[in-house]
C-alpha cells in the first residue's frame, strides 16, 4: 500500500512541471480584463501604434497582447509591461528621437482599477504632459510593483498610494528639467513596510519637514533615490536607523556645504551616490566608516583633498572623484583597490604622473583622467596599463590632460578596448599600425590633437566601429573607397579640420549609414558630392571648406528634408537658392553662409533655429523672407544676412520672430530708420547693423531691447543726440559701437551707469563738449582681467541654442573682426570729434582698460600723472589735440603698451624713459617740443632743447655760427647797395617804383 501511494506520488510531482508548462502555452485571458485593455489603450496617445496587438476582434487572448502578463495558473492580467527606455548609447541622436516618438501619451484611464490582481504596473519613460499622478492607482491594492519615474508627472503626489501596503518597488522619479512633483509630507509612506525600493527623485520636499525621519522608519528599505530632490535645509540629525539600506542616492540634492552626518553611521551601505552637491573642504573622515562600500561617487564637488584611507576600501568596484579641486599627486596606494572596475579622476588639479601600480588593477575596465595636469607621455601610460588590464579594460578617457609624444604599436594589446579617448592633448605622430587590431573599439575620439599621416591606413579595419572622431589634427592624404569600406557601423563620423581628398567614383555608395557626419575641411568637390544622397539616416551634415564649386542639386533638399543640423558654408556654391528651396524642410540650423548664391532670399520654415546666408551675393529686399507666408509666431533665433547686396528700407514684420537673439545685417545697402515692430524683440541680446545707409535719429525702439549685450550701429547715416536713456535701459549692454555716424552734441553722462560696458566705440563724429568725468563707474573695465571668458554669448531659452558674438573693432589702426577673444577686449574709442577740456582724471582709474584712442579732438591741458596706474594698457592715441605739459614719468610704468601715439601736440621735455617708449616709431612724438628717444634730439644735461648746427649735430650753445653770420652781413651790403641810391637820385627812385609797380601787376 505504501508503495502505491509512493508511486502516486511521484508520478504526480513528475507531472507538475508539464501541467504549469502547458497552461502558460493555453493560458486565455478573462473577456472582460481584454475589455478593460482595449479601454486603457484607447485613452492612449500611441505615436507609432506600440499596441497594435491590442485588438480584440484580431486577438481576442489578451495573454498575447504586447506588454501584457498573465498569471500561469489563473489567466488574469498581472503585470503591464508599457515602460520605453531611452537609448543607451549617449551619442545616439538618431536613437533618442526614436525613444521621444514611441512614448506614449494621452492620459491613464480609471478602468484600470478592473484588473483585480494587477501586481505589477510599469509607464515609465512615457509622457504625460505634466498631468497628476491618478489618485485611483491607490485602489489597485493588489500591486507591489509601480513605476511611473520619468513619464512627465507633475503636481502633487497623491497620499493614495499610501494604501498600496503590499508595494515593494515604488518609483515616482520625474526629470530634472520638467515640471516638478511634488509632496507637502511624506507621512502616507511609513503604512508601506515591504517597501523596499523608493525613488521620489526630482521631487519638492521642501515642505515636508519630516520626510528623512519617515523613510528612516521604513523597516525593509535597501534602496533609496533621491536624486533632483529639493528639500528643506533644517538641521540634520546626527544618527538616524536606516537599519537595512543598502544603496543611498543623493545626487545633486544640495543639502549644505558639508556631508550629512548621519550618512557615515550607514555602515551597511554598499553604493553612495553624493555628486553634484558642492560640498566643500576635504574628503570628510567619516566615510571610512563605510567599509562595505562597492559604488563610491562624489562626482562634481568642491572636494579640496585626497584622503590615504580612501585607498583602503577593499570591496571597492566604482570610484568616481571627478569634477573637484582635488590637488596634488595620486598615490602609488591606489594600487591597494584590486576590486576595482572603473575608476574616475577627471577635472581636478592632480599633477604629476600615472602610478604604475595602476597596472595591478586587473579588474579595471574603466580608466578616466580627463582634464588633468599629467605632462606625461601616453607610451608611459599604455605600458603602465598593459601588463595586466589589457584582457579586461573597455574604456579608456585622458582628455585635455596634457598627454604627448607618439601612439605606439603597443595599443594593439588592449584587444578588447571598447572606448578610447585622446580628446585635447598634444599626442602626436601617426596612428600605428597596431590600431587596426582593436577588434572590439567601437568608441574612439582623437578631437584636437597633433597626429598626422593617414589614419584610414590603421582605422579601416574597425568594422565595430560607432563613434569617429579625428577632428582639428595635421592628418592628411588620400582617402579612397577600399578605407571606409569596413567601417559599417558608424554613427558618428567626424573629421573636420583636417587635410583630407575623398577620391571615389561618381556612382560609389558608403558601406555605412551615418547620423552625424563632419568633413569640413575635405576637398570633396568641384562637383557636389552626390553619394551623401546615399545617407538615408542623416540628420547633421557639415562639409564647410569642401572645396566646392557646383549649384545645390534640388535632390539635397529633398533627401535631407528632416535634418536638424546643414552646414555647406565657405564653398564656392552658386545658384539661386530661392530656385531650389521651395519645399519645407525640418532644419534647426541652415549655415550657406562665404559663398556665391545669388538672387532672392529663400524662405524660412517652421522649425528653423539659425539661419546664416551672410557673405553671398544675395540682392533685393528682406521682405519675401521676413513677411510672406508667415501667420503665427516663429522659433528663429539667430538671423545673419550680413555682407550681401540686399536693400531698401528693412520691413515692419517682426512682431512673427519673438524669439530672435542676435540679429545681424551688416554690411548691406538698407535705407532708412529702423522699424517699430523691432522694438518687440525683447529677447534680443546681439544688433549688429554696422556699414548700411541706415539714416535717422538714435532708433527709440530700442528702448524696449533691455536684453542687449552687443549693439552696432557703426558707419550709418544716423544724427541728432546720443539718448541719455541708453544708460536706463540698455544695462545689459557690453560692446556700443556707433562709430562714424553723424552724431552730434554732448556725451551723455548717463552712459556711464552701463556697468558691464567693455567696448565704447564713438569715433568720426561730430560729438562735442566735454568728456563726461565719470567712467571711473565702468565696473567692468575698473579692475584687470574682470572678463575671463574669451567668448561673449547669445543664448536663447526658447530655442536652446547659442551663437559667439562678433565686432568689427578699430583697436591697432585698422578694422579687424574680433570674434574668439572678443570677452577679452576692453576699449574707449572717443577720437575724430570735437571734445574740448582736460583728460578726465577718473579715465585713469580704469585700471583694466587695454585700449583708449582721444586723437583728433581738441583736447586741452596736460596728461594726468596718474596715467601710470592704468596697468593694463596695450595701447594709447592722444595725437592731434593741444595738449601741454610733459609726458608723466609714470607712463614709463605701463608693461604692456606697444603704441602710444602723442604726435601734434604741444608737449615738451624728455621722452621718459623706459623700455616699451623707447623702442616705439619716432612718429609717435613728432610735431611737439620733445627731445630724447625714440626721437632724434638728444636732451640738454639742463633739460633744455639744444641748439643743432645744420649737419644734426649738437652745439654746446658758445660756439660762433659763422654760416648764419654771413649771410647776414651779405644781405645788409646787398639791401643798401639797392636802396640806398634812390634816396640820393630822385630818378632812381621813380624808376624803381615803376618796376615794383610791373612786377606786382604781373604777379
Amino acid at each position: 500500500m505504501n508503495s502505491s501511494i509512493f508511486s502516486l506520488i511521484c508520478l504526480v510531482l513528475l507531472t507538475f512541471p508539464i501541467v504549469i508548462c502547458k497552461a502558460s502555452r493555453d493560458v486565455v485571458c478573462t473577456p472582460s480584463e481584454s475589455e478593460t485593455l482595449v479601454k486603457l489603450k484607447d485613452y492612449l496617445i500611441d505615436n507609432l501604434n506600440r499596441l497594435s496587438s491590442w485588438n480584440a476582434t484580431a486577438n481576442t487572448n489578451c495573454c498575447e497582447w504586447v506588454g501584457v502578463v498573465c498569471s500561469n495558473i489563473t489567466a488574469h492580467v498581472v503585470e503591464l509591461h508599457l515602460s520605453i527606455s531611452r537609448p543607451s548609447d549617449e551619442y545616439d541622436d538618431v536613437g533618442y528621437d526614436a525613444f521621444v516618438k514611441s512614448r506614449f501619451g494621452g492620459e491613464i484611464n480609471p478602468c484600470l482599477v478592473d484588473l483585480k490582481h494587477l501586481n505589477y504596473l510599469d509607464f515609465s519613460g512615457n509622457d504625460f504632459g505634466g498631468m497628476q499622478i491618478p489618485a485611483f492607482l491607490g485602489a489597485i491594492t493588489s500591486l507591489t510593483y509601480l513605476n511611473l519615474s520619468y513619464a512627465e508627472f507633475s503636481r502633487k503626489i497623491p497620499y493614495q498610494i499610501g494604501n498600496l501596503t503590499n508595494l515593494v518597488h515604488l518609483g515616482l522619479a520625474s526629470s530634472y528639467h520638467s515640471e516638478t512633483l511634488f509632496a507637502e509630507n511624506l507621512r502616507w509612506l511609513s503604512g508601506l513596510s515591504n517597501l523596499q525600493y523608493v525613488d521620489l527623485g526630482g521631487a519638492d520636499l521642501s515642505k515636508s519637514f519630516d520626510w528623512l525621519q519617515t523613510l528612516s522608519a521604513l523597516p525593509s528599505l535597501t534602496d533609496l533615490h533621491l536624486s533632483y530632490c529639493i528639500v528643506h535645509p533644517y538641521n540634520q540629525p546626527s544618527s538616524l536607523n536606516f537599519s537595512s539600506l543598502l544603496t543611498l542616492d543623493l545626487s545633486f540634492t544640495h543639502f549644505s556645504s558639508v556631508v550629512p552626518k548621519w550618512i557615515f553611521g550607514l555602515r551597511r551601505l554598499v553604493s553612495l551616490q553624493l555628486n553634484g552637491n558642492h560640498f566643500e573642504g576635504p574628503i570628510p573622515d567619516g566615510l571610512q566608516n563605510l567599509t562595505l562600500l562597492e559604488n563610491l561617487d562624489l562626482y562634481y564637488n568642491s572636494f579640496s583633498s585626497l584622503p590615504d584611507w580612501i585607498y583602503s576600501f577593499r570591496h571597492l568596484k566604482f570610484l568616481n572623484l571627478a569634477y573637484n579641486n582635488l590637488c596634488g599627486n595620486i598615490s602609488d596606494a591606489l594600487g591597494n583597490l584590486t576590486s576595482l572596475v572603473a575608476l574616475d579622476f577627471s577635472g581636478n588639479q592632480i599633477e604629476g604622473r600615472f602610478p604604475t601600480s595602476l597596472g595591478n588593477l586587473c579588474n579595471i575596465k574603466e580608466v578616466r583622467f580627463s582634464g588633468l595636469k599629467l605632462n606625461q607621455r601616453v607610451s608611459e601610460i599604455l605600458e603602465i596599463l598593459a601588463p595586466c588590464i589589457s584582457h579586461g579594460l573597455t574604456t579608456l578617457r585622458v582628455r585635455s590632460s596634457h598627454l604627448s609624444g607618439n601612439l605606439t604599436d603597443q595599443i594593439g594589446v588592449f584587444k578588447n578596448i571598447e572606448t578610447l579617448d585622446f580628446f585635447d592633448n598634444s599626442i602626436h605622430g601617426a596612428l600605428p599600425p597596431s590600431f587596426g587590431k582593436l577588434s572590439s573599439l567601437s568608441y574612439l575620439n582623437l578631437y584636437k590633437n597633433q597626429f598626422d599621416g593617414n589614419p584610414f591606413e590603421s582605422l579601416g579595419s574597425l568594422s565595430k566601429l560607432s563613434y569617429l572622431d579625428i577632428g582639428d589634427n595635421r592628418f592628411q592624404g588620400v582617402v579612397k573607397e577600399d578605407d571606409l569600406a569596413n567601417l559599417t557601423s558608424l554613427k558618428q563620423f567626424y573629421a573636420g579640420g583636417n587635410n583630407f581628398s575623398l577620391k571615389v567614383a561618381p556612382n560609389w555608395r558608403p558601406t555605412f549609414q551615418v547620423a552625424e557626419l563632419t568633413m569640413s575641411s575635405w576637398n570633396l568637390g568641384p562637383k557636389f558630392p552626390s553619394w551623401i544622397q546615399s545617407q538615408k539616416y542623416l540628420e547633421y551634415l557639415e562639409i564647410s571648406k569642401a572645396g566646392i564649386s557646383d549649384s545645390i542639386p534640388t535632390w539635397f533638399w529633398e533627401t535631407f528634408s528632416q535634418a536638424c543640423y546643414l552646414n555647406l558654408s565657405h564653398n564656392s556654391i552658386h545658384g539661386e537658392l530661392a530656385n531650389t528651396l521651395k519645399n519645407p524642410i525640418s532644419a534647426q540650423v541652415l549655415v550657406l553662409s562665404s559663398n556665391r548664391l545669388s538672387g532672392q532670399l529663400p524662405q524660412l520654415f517652421e522649425k528653423m533655429i539659425k539661419l546664416d546666408l551672410s557673405n553671398n551675393l544675395f540682392s533685393g529686399s528682406m521682405t519675401e523672407l521676413l513677411c510672406k507666408n508667415h501667420d503665427k509666431p516663429k522659433k528663429l533665433g539667430f538671423l545673419n544676412l550680413a555682407s550681401n547686396n540686399l536693400s531698401r528700407e528693412i520691413p515692419d514684420c517682426w512682431l512673427r520672430w519673438p524669439c530672435l537673439v542676435d540679429v545681424n545685417l551688416q554690411s548691406n545697402h538698407f535705407i532708412g530708420n529702423l522699424p517699430s515692430s523691432m522694438g518687440s524683440l525683447s529677447l534680443l541680446e546681439s544688433l549688429q547693423l554696422r556699414n548700411n545707409t541706415l539714416s535717422g535719429n538714435f532708433p527709440p525702439i530700442l528702448k524696449n531691447t533691455t536684453m542687449l549685450i552687443s549693439l552696432d550701429l557703426g558707419e550709418n547715416n544716423f544724427s541728432g543726440n546720443i539718448p541719455a536713456w541708453i544708460g536706463e535701459k540698455l544695462i545689459n549692454l557690453k560692446f556700443l559701437r556707433l562709430r562714424s555716424n553723424k552724431f552730434f552734441s554732448h556725451i551723455p553722462s548717463q552712459i556711464c551707469a552701463l556697468k558691464s560696458l567693455q567696448v565704447l566705440d564713438l569715433a568720426n563724429n561730430s560729438l562735442s563738449g566735454n568728456i563726461p568725468n565719470c567712467f571711473n563707474h565702468l565696473n567692468a573695465i575698473l579692475l584687470p582681467n574682470r572678463s575671463t571668458d574669451p567668448f561673449i554669448y547669445c543664448s536663447s531659452i526658447n530655442t536652446s541654442g547659442i551663437s559667439v558674438v562678433s565686432m568689427v573693432l578699430w583697436l591697432k589702426g585698422r578694422g579687424d573682426e574680433y570674434r574668439n577673444i572678443l570677452g577679452l577686449v576692453t576699449s574707449i574709442d572717443l577720437s575724430d570729434n570735437k571734445l574740448i577740456g582736460e583728460m578726465p582724471r577718473e579715465i585713469t582709474n580704469l585700471d583694466g582698460l587695454n585700449f583708449l584712442n582721444l586723437s583728433h579732438n581738441q583736447l586741452t591741458g596736460s596728461i594726468p600723472q596718474s596715467i601710470g596706474s592704468m596697468r593694463s594698457l596695450q595701447s594709447i592715441d592722444f595725437s592731434r589735440n593741444q595738449l601741454s605739459g610733459e609726458i608723466p614719468t609714470t607712463i614709463s610704468n605701463l608693461s604692456f603698451i606697444n603704441l602710444l601715439n602723442l604726435s601734434y601736440n604741444h608737449l615738451k621735455g624728455k621722452i621718459p624713459t623706459g623700455t616699451q617708449l623707447q623702442s616705439l616709431e619716432a612718429s609717435n612724438f613728432v610735431g611737439n617740443n620733445l627731445c630724447g628717444e625714440p626721437l632724434p634730439i638728444n636732451c640738454s644735461s639742463n633739460g633744455k632743447i639744444p641748439n643743432i648746427d645744420h649737419n644734426g649735430n649738437e652745439s654746446d650753445g658758445h660756439e660762433v655760427n659763422w654760416f648764419f653770420v654771413s649771410m647776414a652781413f651779405g644781405f645788409m651790403v646787398g639791401f643798401w647797395a639797392v636802396v640806398a641810391p634812390s634816396f640820393i637820385y630822385k630818378s632812381w627812385s621813380s624808376v624803381y617804383v615803376c618796376i615794383i609797380n610791373y612786377v606786382w601787376s604781373k604777379l
